[in-house]
């Protein structure tokens, strides 16, 4: 041990009673921490027990919440500061075929232990569980395993360890929060080595984020949260405009209209250099200016080496530390007092917390690392530069007018835009501080939007005259956010744009009329950027029609095809001559134009703005108008397809057909076919290697068809995530409904963690319906449970959630509260109660028209008896073979709404026809309540 380098060793099984000396095992150069096995609270004498050694080099201490409360468990947990975070070191042993309760025990205590989310976390102990190997998947396992699944999610730590024993199984496991984990086999053992524990050697990189370099950062704006807006107000109400109405030419009048913003800007709002400060924002001066101090002390002290410098540095020290800590209190107790009167800074400190470090760090983008600031705003640049087209044809509306017109479309003219047009515009806008290239807030515009109307108005509609988009609002900034991968490559980003606010304003009205006068043409396989529409429409007519076919025993193969890049990709000339061919003016058409071309778009990283770049293709990103065109150049994608079935979400496109010879093979290939060549005549290409194919079926034999694109084979696979829902090739949603749990659980870890901030139960309840319960019932009218085994999983989140909110309203951990009497406690509704009154209410919205989707109404089935009986019940739910077609969500809202109709009494009655939504709701809920759905 003198002749190694360990800064941690752990024990398990040590055998040791108090006899033992730690002095005997231990150099003077560790802290020994033991839990050995207490005779009277296991009746067994010997055996058992953990011990940790931590290097005197490293600061730590003994958590005491461990100490004899776990029975049936022995465990040591200490933990070691670490630059400005907790590094947690648990060891712990339980005992073969202990029960459920001992881990559950275990957990619970931890779970107390109130982690901060910038902890780091390693648990190390022999769980005596069924695990082979670190990729094992617990919730496969018994029930002791997805007990110890729920605890990785909540406190998101995953299995390092995958050295097996000589049974091939991992008795001791390693779980960390840490992504830099290296779990080996250990060569040259401290104790001889057990056949059923081989020893490890774990080592766990903790790394300092990178720092930003220090001083003035290239963006500079103005400071709004400094300004004089009464005085801003009035300046802007008494501007005379008239000489705005004199201008004829488009951009010299947005060129007016902006200096005389900025001219009052200039006189009512400091302008900002934004700093990379190294204190956080809610420090007050007083603080700086102590821990500045403090640090001219500790240089004294070490300096001179005297006490009377030390005592004054502790001195110091102490009054820092109590000045930060009242600080921070202060900081969040306004968080949560002001909630509901300003939440944006609440949930910009949540956001915080949950985000990855915004600072600059080192990039690489084709081989090159980039390490300033500049330089990594270029390298995105390039990056997203490079996915545009650079089409030879020159966009011409004479030559889009040369196309055909759809037979009897009406022509699309704009009128002359009236005051009431953009002040309805101005009136959706948020009260964003978010500012866009030209530097101007959205708050700005509604804050003041009585005496900008006019003027706006004015430049709509010179804009408009003249047929020119302004060239000042075509700019984009572009700010990188993470997908997945490693953070270090610039591939792994994907742009966000934000437009200037008035061309927001401008795009929002033109979207009004352009939408209204294409609506009437949108396909009906077309799910997106429709109202009415949704996500839900899509995968409810997806899943009815595959259930169908699992239902009569006929397979379904589904085609799932991705367009490449398809926004970015769009050739401008055949976006003008779609225009046209559904009925767009010839003046219209010169203004969209203009609207497309020329536009530019410069990146945003870190404070660091890269040079602009020109967009050669595509439909603007982060615009209103943006989408709508998308919409129009693909609507008659699906027109391709002659015998198979499709569905469309923007460029999400699924195509599937029921087959029941090679006849429908052929034929599905011949529709693909006709895709693949809309795709060569809009010069658009499928990215083939994120297109799948999915065979639907339960039979041991079926027909086994490859289909190609082009002559690349399409990958076959048995589960795909299909708009945000997991689907495998039997139609069960069981797979998706585990990874909903785990990602909700690991969200309730985070709120557990952040609980330590916060002390009114109230803002735990919103972080919980916002973080949690949100991802439970995300797309719910789709793949909502009817197993009780599924039902009773969901459920436990919100039951441990509820318990935890029990523990810190009364300061006790307890399962004796009933799950019933919680809910009353603090105002829930089951989870199970709450998916079934959504489901309800799509069906009440689809029965009203609120939901545009005529097959899904058609598909409804209405009781109409031949002749007159007192049964209630609206709708007739044809028999159904199997568990999948049964549980296709128009059948179980159907279902629902019999139940509940049966369950109708004179205290509440439940009318699709009759009653308001906020009424049939209520009725809902009063009536499951009643009457529970089975």
């Amino acid at each position: 041990l003198l002749a190694s380098n360990y800064k941690i060793v752990a024990l398990t099984e040590t055998n040791l009673q108090n006899s033992f000396s730690s002095s005997e095992l231990f150099p003077d150069s560790y802290n020994v921490f033991r839990c050995d096995r207490n005779l009277e609270i296991t009746g067994r004498q010997g055996g058992g027990g953990v011990l940790l050694a931590i290097s005197v080099n490293l600061l730590c201490s003994r958590i005491d919440n461990f100490n004899d409360r776990i029975p049936g468990c022995e465990c040591v947990c200490v933990k070691i500061p670490n630059k400005g975070s907790i590094v947690y070191v648990c060891v712990v042993y339980f005992r073969p075929k202990s029960p459920l309760g001992t881990y559950q025990t275990f957990y619970d205590i931890f779970l107390q232990l109130n982690l901060l989310p910038n902890s780091h976390v390693l648990v190390i102990g022999d769980f005596n569980l069924s695990i082979y190997g670190k990729e094992f998947c617990l919730y496969e396992g018994d029930n002791l395993c997805k007990e110890l699944w729920m605890f990785l999610n909540i406190h998101n730590l995953s299995l390092k360890n995958d050295v097996r024993n000589f049974q091939n199984k991992t008795l001791d496991l390693i779980l960390s929060n840490v992504d830099e984990v290296e779990v080996t086999r250990c060569e040259e053992q401290l104790v001889a080595e057990d056949p059923y524990h081989p020893a490890l050697i774990t080592s766990i990189v903790i790394a300092a984020p990178l720092s930003c370099r220090s001083g003035l950062i290239q963006s500079a704006g103005y400071s709004f949260s400094r300004a004089n807006f009464l005085q801003i107000y009035q300046d802007i109400a008494i501007v005379d405009w008239s000489h705005l109405y004199s201008i004829s030419n488009i951009d010299r009048a947005i060129d007016y209209f902006y200096n005389k913003i900025y001219s009052i800007l200039n006189q009512s709002c400091p302008s900002k250099k934004m700093k990379q400060s190294k204190y956080p924002f809610w420090f007050t001066p007083s603080i700086i200016f102590n821990l500045k101090a403090k640090e001219k002390l500790r240089k004294r002290w070490k300096r001179f080496n005297c006490m009377h410098s030390y005592n004054l540095y502790k001195i110091q020290r102490t009054l820092v530390k109590n000045e930060i800590n009242i600080a921070f209190r202060n900081y969040t107790a306004s968080l949560e007092n002001n909630i509901n009167s300003d939440s944006s800074n609440f949930w910009n400190f949540i956001k915080s917390k949950k985000s990855v470090n915004n600072k600059i760090l080192v990039m690489e983008y084709n081989g090159v690392r980039h390490d300033s600031g500049v330089a990594i705003a270029g390298a995105f640049a390039d990056y997203f530069s490079s996915v545009y087209e650079r089409y030879v044809t020159e966009p011409s509306v004479e030559c889009a007018e040369e196309g055909p017109c759809l037979a009897g479309v009406s022509c699309l003219t704009l009128p002359r835009l009236s005051c009431r047009d953009v002040q309805d515009a101005i009136k959706k806008l948020k009260s964003k501080c978010t500012t866009g290239p030209d530097l101007l807030p959205q708050y700005l515009f509604k804050g003041c939007s009585d005496h900008l109307i006019r003027p706006l108005t004015f430049l709509f509609n010179l804009s408009l005259k003249s047929n020119i988009f302004p060239e000042k609002w075509k700019i984009t900034k572009i700010t990188p956010i993470f997908k997945s991968g490693q953070k270090s490559q610039i591939i792994n980003y994907r742009p966000v744009a934000v437009l200037s606010v008035p061309a927001k304003i401008f795009e929002m009205v033109i979207h009004k009329f352009l939408f209204n006068h294409f609506q009437k043409y949108i396909s009906v396989n077309q799910h997106g950027f429709v109202p009415g529409r949704s996500v839900n429409t899509n995968l409810l007519n997806f899943t009815s029609y595959v259930s169908s076919g699992l239902d009569s025993g006929t397979q379904t193969d589904a085609l799932f095809l991705d367009l490449a890049k398809a926004f970015d990709k769009v050739d401008h000339s055949i976006l003008l001559r779609k225009l046209h061919f559904y009925g767009v003016s010839s003046n219209l058409l010169h203004f969209f134009k203009s609207y497309i071309q020329n536009r530019k778009q410069f990146v945003l990283c870190s404070g660091f703005s890269s040079p602009t770049f020109n967009v050669q293709s595509g439909v603007p990103q982060g615009s209103n108008l943006g989408p709508c065109l998308f919409t129009i150049l693909i609507n008659d994608l699906a027109e391709c397809i002659q015998s198979a079935e499709a569905l469309l979400f923007a460029d999400d496109l699924k195509m599937f057909k029921h087959i029941k010879g090679l006849e429908d093979t052929v034929s599905l290939q011949s529709d693909l076919d006709g895709i693949f060549n809309w795709t060569v005549k809009n010069k658009m290409s499928f990215n083939v290697s994120k297109c799948y194919l999915m065979t639907f079926t339960r039979a041991q034999e079926y027909t086994n068809n490859n289909y190609f694109l082009n002559g690349t084979l399409i990958s076959r696979v048995n589960k795909i995530k299909d708009l945000g829902i997991n689907i495998n090739n039997t139609l069960s949603f069981n797979p998706h409904i585990e990874l909903c749990i785990a990602s909700a659980s690991k969200m309730m870890g985070f709120i557990f963690r952040q609980s330590v901030n916060f002390q009114n139960i109230e803002t735990l309840i919103i972080l919980y319906n916002s973080f949690v319960r949100s991802r439970l019932e995300s797309g719910v009218i789709i793949w909502n449970p009817i197993h009780t085994t599924y039902k009773e999983a969901i459920e436990r989140v919100q039951k441990k959630f509820l318990r935890f909110l029990f523990y810190k309203y009364f300061n006790v951990y307890t399962y004796a509260v009933p799950y019933d009497e919680l809910l009353a406690l603090f105002g829930f509704r089951s989870l199970d109660v709450r998916r079934t009154v959504m489901g309800l209410v799509f069906l009440y919205r689809l029965v009203r028209g609120g939901v545009g989707d005529a097959a899904s109404l058609a598909a409804l089935s209405f009781r109409v008896p031949t002749f007159h009986s007192r049964s209630k019940l609206l709708f007739s739910v044809p028999y159904c073979r199997t568990t999948a077609h049964a549980s296709s969500p128009l059948h179980r809202l159907m279902r629902s709404y019999n139940l509940l109709m049966a369950g109708n009494n004179s205290n509440n009655h439940v009318d699709i026809f009759y009653d308001s939504p906020k009424m049939f709701k209520l009725n809902c809920l009063n009536g499951i309540i009643i009457q529970p759905v089975a």
